[in-house]
């Protein structure tokens, strides 16, 4: 596959990568060849997340990729015990496609398994903070993207967030153990004006680099320039 990227890549003009990441391995395979990295694009606006439940988190994906099932596996299992027993209050909700039973026998008191929905950006705007916990897999996750687009504040694992430029603390919290990530939820559960400033930054992040009409132009200069 390798041989046939750089027989490709040589006959090519110019390469657009959907991320940095992207860009990158293009740049190994192919030394030669220009690349420049063209973001994927959302029109999603932000939500109005004065709407949102007090002490909500959530997560929505396709519960038929195996990455899924084994973060929200390891969420329930090793990082929601943790979160209620600082935050008894908190709520967490799982929603997508497919939900497996394994997971719906995970269901308590403070655990809501949803499953399908009918209206995602609906689901979405009513809850707080949105979780992505990912150990596998690569690629830009276009759930982060759209989930910072609708201007929620997003704590997710550094799996989660590969191939986006993001600020972690100030746009997204990034975690990765199973303590750090349950502190990043108490603490956006414990300061809802920190789940207010990090999802404003988020959509202005998003509106800045991967609106529309700005990946359009990136991707006209791109193509003029070769």
């Amino acid at each position: 596959m390798a041989k046939y990227e750089q027989w490709v890549f040589a006959r090519v003009n110019g390469v657009a990568a959907i991320s940095s990441v992207d860009r990158q391995t293009i740049s190994i395979i192919a030394p030669s060849a220009k690349v420049k990295t063209i973001n994927l694009s959302t029109e999603y606006l932000p939500l109005d997340n004065t709407r949102a439940n007090a002490d909500t988190v959530f997560h929505l994906g396709s519960m038929d990729w195996m990455p899924n099932v084994e973060g929200i596996i390891w969420l329930i299992d090793k990082v929601w015990p943790l979160v209620t027993a600082e935050y008894p209050a908190a709520k967490l909700y799982l929603a997508g496609r497919n939900m497996p039973k394994s997971i719906y026998d995970k269901a308590t008191a403070s655990v809501f398994v949803d499953g399908a929905i009918d209206s995602p950006t609906e689901y979405i705007a009513n809850k707080q903070i949105m979780v992505v916990p990912l150990f596998a897999g690569s690629g830009v996750r276009v759930k982060i993207i759209e989930g910072m687009a609708l201007g929620k504040a997003i704590v997710a694992t550094t799996v989660a967030v590969e191939g986006v430029n993001i600020s972690n603390g100030n746009n997204i919290v990034v975690a990765d153990s199973a303590t750090d990530f349950a502190n990043a939820i108490i603490h956006l559960l414990k300061h809802p004006e920190t789940v207010t400033a990090i999802g404003t930054q988020a959509a202005e992040f998003i509106a800045q680099n991967y609106r529309t009409n700005v990946v359009i132009k990136k991707l006209e200069d791109f193509i003029q320039s070769v």
